[in-house]
């Protein structure tokens, strides 16, 4: 529970530092010298209001509570040309000021248990006004919220990766460019709010193995690659569902892959809800498990073309109008029809 302000542009005092986790230093002003050694943070707050560009190096390697970024100065801003991993064992704000990781060709790890909530400042893997390859990794944790700021990760090989039990993500007025976003084995993703992206030109969006995406009412979006991977599932609550082409349904991005052998889920409260007209590969109007889920037993979804359920058709609330075409199941006996 104690604070300490660092007022000065020299090192943090102390041949040892003993920063215990629910401590907190704030750079009120800080310099190259100030992140010359790696420090076993408690809660760090950067707010200087006077300071260029410095680098941070290796200094943010062990951060047991929470980072916190309020001002780098009126055109400065902190950046690291190391490979480390940023440990944050609490959560990241973004309330000011600028911070650009793998500004050259560095590939560091920003690894994050809590969350990450970006209110004002810039977060960037690029150095302002260059061009540069981009190698950061960002692991996310439990919220990814961007509310406003900058929020652009621009690099030739930066990717956010969710890798845990349930993470949320939800973005406001942000201006917002991302990576390659990858949905781990066993992870699940909830998207909350209207939107999500722009995801980049050649950047893609993957649903991996047993991975869950809950897109919401929201609308995946841009100039990328949207891609759902054998046995990963995509649940939605659009009313439009699922498309392969056009501006309509949950994903809008430029280019669309769905997996025959992945598993489909229509949600919420619209009714009727319609499933869309996608593409599966290898095998046409495919799927491995089909779930209708509505939050009324009386709400219906609207089949768009014909589905073949290679697995199972789960029924655990509300009803499907098949509209003319085929619902083919490989057995009767895996349908299972539930009401709650």
């Amino acid at each position: 529970g104690g604070n300490y302000l660092h007022m000065n542009n020299g090192a943090i005092p102390g041949k040892k530092q003993i920063l215990e986790p629910h401590s907190t230093v704030t750079l009120n002003n800080y310099s190259k010298n100030t992140f010359e050694n790696s420090i076993l943070w408690g809660n760090l707050i950067i707010d200087s209001k006077l300071q260029d560009a410095v680098n941070f190096e290796n200094c943010f390697q062990h951060i047991a509570g929470d980072l916190e970024f309020r001002a780098t100065g009126s055109e400065g801003y902190l950046y690291t040309t190391t490979n480390d991993t940023l440990h944050i064992n609490g959560s990241v704000y973004m309330k000011g000021g600028r911070l650009v990781l793998s500004p050259g060709n560095n590939h560091p790890v920003m690894e994050i248990k809590n969350d990450f909530i970006m209110d004002k400042g810039w977060f960037t893997d690029l150095l302002p006004g260059k061009n540069g390859k981009g190698y950061l990794h960002l692991l996310a944790g439990k919220l990814v919220y961007l509310k406003s700021g900058n929020f652009r990760l621009k690099g030739l090989g930066s990717q956010i990766s969710f890798s845990g039990e349930l993470s949320t993500y939800n973005q406001g007025t942000a201006d917002i460019t991302l990576p390659d976003i990858k949905i781990g084995v066993n992870s699940r993703l909830n998207i909350t709010g209207d939107k999500f992206g722009p995801i980049a030109k050649e950047k893609i969006m993957e649903i991996g193995k047993d991975a869950i995406l809950n897109t919401g009412v929201a609308v995946i979006f841009g100039e990328g690659t949207f891609s759902l991977n054998e046995y990963g599932t995509i649940a939605t609550e659009h009313p439009e569902g699922i498309h392969s082409e056009g501006e309509k349904g949950c994903i809008q991005t430029d280019k669309r892959n769905f997996s025959s052998n992945a598993n489909y889920s229509f949600n919420g409260s619209a009714t009727p809800q319609y499933t869309g007209i996608f593409t599966t590969k290898p095998e046409l109007n495919s799927m491995n498990n089909l779930v209708i889920s509505k939050a009324r037993i009386s709400d219906v979804v609207i089949l768009e073309q014909e589905v073949i359920v290679k697995g199972r058709l789960l029924q655990q609330r509300g009803n499907i109008n098949k509209n003319s075409f085929s619902l083919e199941q490989s057995s009767k006996k895996e349908t299972a029809t539930t009401a709650h």
